[in-house]
């Protein structure tokens, strides 16, 4: 179980670092932009990116490339969790940014 949850910990940060990747150099968006589209969708939304992005992981982390249900089971499990880690993760930034808004503004010595 704990593997579980430090490797969807572990996946969750690539793609928020990958995200803010995206945000931070604008031509790093608009290379993504150029690719063919299946490419430019998988880079660009963070669902499918962390979804394939588990599935490298997973099948390079063995050591050797195997594919059969185990790993497509896992696949779900790892990519589902991590999405879920993703998301919870950006909606507290959010909710951290808001407050500190609030709080900024409403305490003028900062």
């Amino acid at each position: 179980m704990h593997q579980l949850l430090l490797n969807s910990l572990f996946i969750a940060s690539v793609g928020m670092i990958w995200k803010n990747l995206q945000k931070d150099f604008p031509t790093l968006g608009k290379t993504i932009h150029s690719l063919p589209w299946v490419l430019m969708k998988v880079l660009h939304c963070s669902f499918c990116f962390i979804y394939w992005f588990t599935l490298i992981f997973l099948l390079f982390q063995s050591g050797q490339i195997r594919f059969g249900f185990p790993i497509l089971f896992s696949w779900f499990i790892l990519g589902l969790s991590s999405y879920l880690i993703y998301t919870i993760s950006r909606i507290l930034y959010f909710a951290m940014e808001l407050l500190y808004e609030k709080y900024a503004k409403a305490q003028p010595d900062h």
